[in-house]
């Protein structure tokens, strides 16, 4: 079995090559109800794209690249993602076993989503984009002729393959990638999409060109950014991190906040979703440009709440994820136990969709310092989430590497910062220009604050 497509996965485990593995929830439903078409520019003719993900990824990865799609005239219930276990999946290469054994059952997973797909549609054949380890995953899956039959154009991105693929390909690579690094694909063009890191190869505007263009024919995409709305309907799914496994049966509430404060305008949600078997939540129907906070009780270690932040919302989207703390496996065993919960302080994890965040390149401040120092955010850290905590509860903002990152380990970061609960005013994150505000909520009591970007 080829695994050059696999170095994201080989990276992360090089780091846990110790620690267990758990394939419980290994069989994700990869395409549940995506909710109503954003309206009547939906375009049926158009190929539908199912997505599959990398290594302590999700489906909300695709979530900017879905909304440039559906700018375009391609309808929500045809962009799809297969989320699975890639913690346990990526295993079989440290532990083998039964690990092997979930490998081949996600392989078969990924084609019943496509004939899920193609069933729905009416289409004989869908455009597949695998990232990172995913697009090892997807190599296996096309492996098998009768499977590539059901795929007119695969976009492998951030990935390398040692054989050529028997479907036409479309390489995205990039010298910035410090993860796979800018990795050919035998016979498959090789588009100049400039220099970005291993998430931003994804998620970035020219793969974005790239890719559309190679789905139809040479054509041109009209719109490039999310075009916007002024209300937006959101769904997603409430799944966690790492293992992707389902959160059903849990109420999100869903306030409007004061951008300048973080508190709640109402005492009451201005909507609330429960989550279905699959962890599915929404449609709901929000408005753009406005703040919000998504209560998620029980997400966090000890049932406690998490508090949820991001950017407003500018278009619609079915691939907003909420995450919740990991139960078992790599994940669990590196998150547990990092956070020392004290009402002192607020604890936090700041997180990046789209791109990584990167010392000497980006400026991510809370409470003005400044938290992308090289020793926790260098360039080939590719860190997309960062956990401040004060990890020896001693009130001081050390800004030095949390111990549990001190040997590097991709996407993931921590750095000593104490938030202090009983200061004045909301605690202030700052990204690239951008601010968001939120409460100093008690790290025991009331839970952990996790604020999204995306721009």
């Amino acid at each position: 079995m080829d695994c050059d497509g696999r170095i994201v996965g080989l990276a992360v485990l090089a780091c846990l090559g110790t620690l267990g593995c758990s394939s419980e929830d290994a069989d994700t439903d990869p395409d549940a109800d995506t909710g109503p078409e954003p309206g009547s520019d939906c375009d049926e003719t158009r190929r539908p794209v199912l997505f599959v993900h990398g290594g302590f990824g999700a489906g909300d990865n695709f979530e900017l690249q879905g909304m440039r799609f559906s700018s375009n005239g391609y309808c929500r219930s045809s962009l799809r993602v297969h989320d699975y276990d890639s913690t346990g999946v990526q295993s079989m290469f440290n532990f083998g076993g039964d690990a092997q054994q979930l490998y081949d059952d996600n392989i078969e997973l990924i084609d019943d989503a496509v004939d899920r797909l193609l069933d729905d549609t009416g289409f004989d054949q869908i455009d597949l984009v695998g990232h990172s380890f995913g697009t090892g995953v997807s190599a296996d899956y096309l492996s098998e002729p009768g499977r590539a039959a059901k795929i007119a154009h695969y976009a492998n991105v951030a990935g390398g393959q040692s054989a050529a693929l028997p479907v036409p390909v479309v390489n995205i690579a990039s010298d910035g990638d410090k993860v796979v690094g800018n990795a050919d694909v035998p016979e498959a063009e090789q588009p100049d999409v400039g220099y970005l890191d291993h998430m931003a190869i994804l998620t970035a505007e020219a793969p974005f060109v790239e890719m559309y263009k190679f789905f139809n024919d040479g054509e041109m995409p009209e719109f490039t950014q999310p075009v916007s709305e002024e209300t937006v309907e959101v769904s997603g799914f409430f799944r966690n991190f790492g293992d992707n496994a389902f959160r059903p049966g849990v109420m999100v509430s869903i306030y409007p906040v004061d951008a300048a404060t973080g508190e709640r305008l109402d005492a009451d949600p201005e909507a609330t979703s429960e989550t279905g078997d699959d962890g599915s939540f929404g449609p709901v129907t929000l408005s753009a440009g406005t703040h919000y906070e998504f209560l998620l009780p029980g997400a966090g270690e000890a049932g406690r709440e998490i508090h949820m932040y991001r950017t407003p919302f500018v278009r619609s989207t079915h691939l907003m994820y909420l995450k919740g703390m990991p139960s078992s496996g790599i994940a669990s065993t590196l998150l547990s136990g990092l956070v020392k919960y004290d009402d002192d302080r607020a604890d936090a994890i700041v997180q990046h969709n789209h791109r990584a965040m990167i010392a000497g390149q980006h400026v991510l401040t809370v409470d003005g310092e400044e938290l992308l120092t090289p020793e926790v955010a260098g360039e080939d850290a590719t860190l997309i989430a960062l956990f401040a905590v004060d990890e020896d509860a001693d009130g001081v903002a050390d800004l030095t590497p949390l111990s549990r990152f001190v040997l590097p380990i991709p996407f993931l970061g921590g750095i000593d910062m104490s938030i202090p609960t009983d200061a004045e005013g909301p605690i202030e994150f700052v990204f690239e220009g951008e601010t968001l505000h939120t409460p100093r909520w008690k790290g025991d009591t009331e839970g952990t604050v996790v604020v999204l970007f995306d721009n």
